[in-house]
C-alpha cells in the first residue's frame, strides 16, 4: 500500500485544523452559555445550617427553563438544609428551609404514628398539635410550635404505619406540659400551622354532638310486634 500523496496529506491537515477550529469555537460558546450553580462541598444533613465553606460554585450548561439553584453562595448561607445533600450534588432551593426566628427556647420531642402527623414535615416549618382524650373531646395544646428534627417516616401522612418522633421548638412552658401529658394519655395528631390558630385558642375544644335520638313514634312503631 502506497504512502498518500502531498496533496491528501495537505487536505488531511486542513481537515483537521478546521476541526479543532470548530470545538474550539463551541467550547468558547457553551463557556459564555454556561451559568454557576452551587454544589455541597460535603455531606449535609436535614437541620444543619448552611455556611459559605458547606458550599462551592461550579459552572455548569444547563437550559434556561431549568430552576429550583442557587446562583450564589449568600443566596444559601444561613438558611436550613431540610433534605439530605451528598457532597458534589446540586443544592437545591427545595431541600432548604428560612429558618424562622423566634423567642422558642423550650425543646420536647413527639413521638406520635405517622398517620397521626402531616406528611413531609421539614425543619424549620411550623405546627399546630391536637389532642383527643377517648371518644369524648379533642382539644387544641400547642400552636405555632418549631419543627427542628423529624426522625422516622412521615412522607406516608395520613394513613401511614410507621413512627415519627418529631422535635419540636415551644416557647411557652404551658404548652410542653401540655404537649408531654398528652403524650402520656391521649392521642396526639400534629397539622402545618396553616389554619390560622392563635396562642389564645389554646385549650379550645371540639366534642362530637351526641346522636339525635329516635323519635318516639318512630322507636314505638319499629318496637311494637304484638
Amino acid at each position: 500500500m502506497g504512502l498518500p500523496s502531498g496533496r491528501a496529506v495537505v487536505g488531511g491537515l486542513l481537515m483537521a485544523m478546521a476541526a479543532v477550529g470548530t470545538f474550539l469555537a463551541y467550547a468558547g460558546a457553551t463557556a459564555d452559555d454556561a451559568i454557576e450553580v452551587l454544589v455541597a462541598r460535603r455531606a449535609l444533613s436535614p437541620g444543619e445550617t448552611i455556611s459559605a465553606a458547606d458550599v462551592e460554585l461550579v459552572p455548569v450548561e444547563l437550559p434556561s427553563q431549568v430552576r429550583g439553584l442557587f446562583g450564589t453562595i449568600d443566596a444559601a448561607v444561613g438558611r436550613q438544609v431540610a433534605a439530605p445533600v451528598d457532597e458534589g450534588e446540586f443544592l437545591l432551593a427545595s431541600a432548604t428551609v428560612v429558618p424562622t426566628d423566634g423567642e422558642e427556647s423550650l425543646e420536647v420531642a413527639i413521638s406520635l404514628p405517622a398517620s397521626r402527623a402531616v406528611g413531609r414535615l421539614r425543619p424549620g416549618e411550623r405546627v399546630d398539635v391536637f389532642s383527643t382524650w377517648g371518644s369524648e373531646v379533642t382539644q387544641l395544646i400547642a400552636v405555632d410550635a418549631r419543627v427542628l428534627e423529624v426522625r422516622g417516616s412521615s412522607s406516608e401522612g395520613l394513613g401511614g404505619r410507621d413512627t415519627v418522633v418529631v422535635r419540636l421548638a415551644v416557647a411557652d412552658f404551658g404548652q410542653v406540659e401540655s404537649l408531654v401529658h398528652a403524650q402520656a394519655a391521649g392521642d396526639i395528631t400534629m397539622v402545618r400551622a396553616t389554619i390560622g390558630s392563635e396562642v389564645e385558642q389554646i385549650g379550645r375544644e371540639y366534642r362530637p354532638r351526641p346522636s339525635t335520638a329516635r323519635s318516639s313514634s318512630g322507636g314505638g312503631a319499629a318496637g311494637t310486634g304484638d
